[in-house]
């Protein structure tokens, strides 16, 4: 082998070690960054003629072997960054593990939010579940879908429909409303609305409306007052531009709704439609209960004790009988009827108006406005029955024509069994919550009296317990099926009938049957109130203990527990009543009675306030003993002070000398 070859070979080896040991000082190095090293290999190489790197000593030095150096000069360069990639690869690998297996990896960018579980041929394996755990488990998820379900929102016409009712023009047909009773009226063909008193006009505050109008959201304006109001111009600035435009449209003062003077019905107050008035049931009281008869098909329930065939009176009876109105939803008017309302609104606007020329001289130019849009509907509808017989419908009809004829021997019952028709008791028909009778007094009545067409017609009761809350929806119409008449979204109460004071009306041994059943709805009525007055003594101490806090941090002063006006005995003699309570609840109860015994026992004395009134306040011992220390300190460094000026005074006179005199302070730094 020849020197050269020597050389060479002793030199790669000598460049294998070098980069060997660069290579394991770069593993142990992991952390600095490999684009230095890049930077400075380029610093450091240049390109000769031939286009072979070449260091800088090189070719100073002009060594003969200059260009095989400088070969593997650029193949060590690109060893470097190919072990500096393969090192850089391993530590990011090694770092996804690390955080893989500590739980820590967390995907950044837009493409980790795409799923791929498409492309992964992968399924779970089936968990195991016990029968109990599996049926629970599925019973909450089915509740949790049926809420979702069930929850029904109202707004605008179908709001309106559910806690409204209509009386709708003569000549129409009705068969959408007769199919499904969630299909709202067109405003062509409602005549009024009929809505329940106590709503006051938002703008004049009035307590009842003069000749009321609804707008879209089913709010009730006055007539005169929603015309000022609509003839009020609203502009729209830019704040960019400053650029003022006029407002399109209008909003309703009370929620906000778009209103438009194109969508505005004619309103009639409960009174005015109804002349029976049924009161509200309410908890202790006594009440009827009216049996009522609805035909399967049918879309109107009506009284038993009335005696009238449900089928001759339709689903949308004449509003000309009296006798059925409180159980109507929706009622034809004939048109002088409408006429005579119409006439009526003219009326209460102009006698309303000489109210306030005489009290607040206001201008007319508002109620003439309102009165001349009445009269253009008074010659509308006129021109539109020009028949002056339409006009002369009779406003009163006999009901008497519609009664079952008892005389062949037919009765309401007989025509109207389980079998093709719905009995049930309902009472409170003018308001908007229907209430009807509860499931398990149905029962009861229904082992009494073994069929639903053997009830009496009327039920005098002591209403024991009512319970709201019930939402009319499509499952609820599907267990309950005698309410179908009723639009999705009507609120419902069902009423706990009070059974210990009316055993004459079942047998004893019917009420022996169901009287576990009463004893433990009772004892659970019993306890939720209970609960609820232990609820509201608690609130009320808490909002009094917290006032009495405010006032004694206000004057920087201690809390007095005993001054609330809720005695803890009381709750906690109440507390033992009720087993739903947690022992860590009559725990604390009892530590504050005992926290307010001991502090009863220190100085009270009344002290001013900075509003210039005197509260009671009281100490505990802590902080008479620093106060009483205080005092002591500081009389006692006042006759120190003294002390000390008396001497200087001596001194002084002793040397006749003047000093001046010093300041006394209360404490010395």
């Amino acid at each position: 082998m020849s020197s050269t070859n020597i050389k060479d070979t002793k030199g790669m080896i000598s460049d294998k070690d070098t980069m060997m040991s660069s290579s394991n000082n770069k593993s142990d190095n992991s952390n600095k960054t490999p684009k230095g090293k890049q930077n400075y290999n380029k610093k450091n190489n240049k390109q000769n003629k031939n286009g072979n790197l070449t260091s800088r000593s090189n070719t100073q030095n002009h060594s003969p072997y200059h260009g095989r150096q400088g070969q593997y000069k650029r193949k060590q360069n690109s060893q470097y960054r190919q072990l500096d990639t393969d090192t850089n690869a391993a530590n990011f690998n090694s770092s996804i593990e690390d955080e893989i297996v500590n739980g820590n990896f967390k995907l950044r960018g837009r493409r980790t939010q795409v799923s791929i579980k498409h492309l992964l041929d992968f399924n779970l394996p089936e968990i195991e579940r016990n029968k109990e755990d599996d049926s629970s488990y599925k019973r909450v998820i089915n509740k949790r879908k049926n809420q979702n379900k069930e929850h029904i929102h109202l707004s605008g016409d179908s709001f309106i429909n559910v806690n409204s009712r209509f009386l709708v023009k003569q000549n129409g047909d009705y068969k959408d409303q007769m199919n499904d009773p969630n299909v709202p009226l067109l405003d062509s063909e409602i005549v009024r609305v009929v809505v329940s008193k106590g709503q006051s006009c938002p703008i004049c505050l009035n307590e009842e409306p003069v000749a009321p109008r609804m707008v879209a959201c089913g709010h009730v304006f006055c007539a005169s007052c929603l015309i000022n109001f609509f003839s009020m111009e609203e502009t729209i600035t830019n704040k960019d531009t400053g650029y003022k435009k006029k407002k399109k449209y209008k909003d309703c003062p009370l929620c906000g709704n778009i209103i438009r003077p194109q969508i505005v019905k004619d309103v009639m107050f409960e009174d005015e439609f109804s002349m029976s008035k049924t009161k509200v049931p309410t908890i202790g009281t006594a009440i009827d209960l009216k049996l009522m008869c609805k035909p399967h098909g049918h879309l109107l329930p009506v009284p038993t004790q009335l005696n009238t065939d449900p089928a001759k009176i339709g689903n949308f009876p004449n509003f000309s009988l009296k006798d059925i109105t409180p159980y109507c939803h929706i009622m034809k008017c004939s048109t002088s009827t409408e006429l005579e309302l119409l006439q009526k609104d003219i009326d209460c606007i102009n006698t309303q108006y000489e109210i306030d020329q005489a009290l607040f001289n206001e201008d007319k130019k508002y109620v003439n406005l309102a009165v001349n849009s009445i009269n253009d509907k008074i010659a509308t509808i006129l021109s539109e029955n020009q028949d002056e017989n339409d006009l002369m419908l009779p406003t009163t009809k006999n009901l008497s024509n519609l009664t079952v004829d008892n005389g062949n021997g037919f009765d309401l019952r007989r025509r109207y069994s389980d079998s093709n028709a719905f009995y049930f008791y309902e009472t409170g028909f003018d308001s908007t919550t229907k209430f009807y009778l509860s499931h398990l007094d149905i029962k009861i009545l229904l082992s009494a009296f073994k069929s639903y067409d053997a009830f009496p017609d009327t039920l005098n009761i002591q209403v024991e317990n009512i319970h709201y809350g019930t939402t009319v929806t499509e499952q609820l119409i599907k267990r309950f099926k005698y309410i179908g008449h009723l639009p999705l979204g009507t609120e419902l109460a069902f009423i706990d009938i009070d059974w210990r004071n009316m055993i004459d009306i079942i047998p004893p041994k019917v009420y022996e049957e169901f009287a576990t059943e009463l004893k433990n709805r009772r004892r659970h009525y019993n306890r939720r109130k209970q609960k609820e007055d232990l609820e509201k003594k608690m609130y009320q101490q808490k909002l009094e203990e917290d006032q009495m806090r405010f006032y004694q941090e206000e004057n920087g002063t201690s809390l007095s527990l005993n001054e609330s006006s809720v005695d803890l005995s009381e709750i906690l003699n109440s507390s033992n009543q009720l087993d739903s309570l947690s022992a860590t609840t009559l725990s604390s109860i009892s530590q504050a009675k005992s926290e307010a015994s001991k502090k009863s026992k220190a100085k009270k004395y009344e002290e001013t306030t900075i509003w210039g009134t005197s509260i009671s306040v009281q100490q505990d011992e802590k902080t008479s003993k620093e106060n009483q220390e205080f005092e002591e300190m500081l009389l006692q460094r006042i006759n120190d002070d003294n002390d000390e000026q008396s001497n200087s005074v001596d001194n002084t006179q002793r040397k006749g000398k003047k000093k001046k005199k010093g300041k006394v302070l209360l404490f010395s730094t």
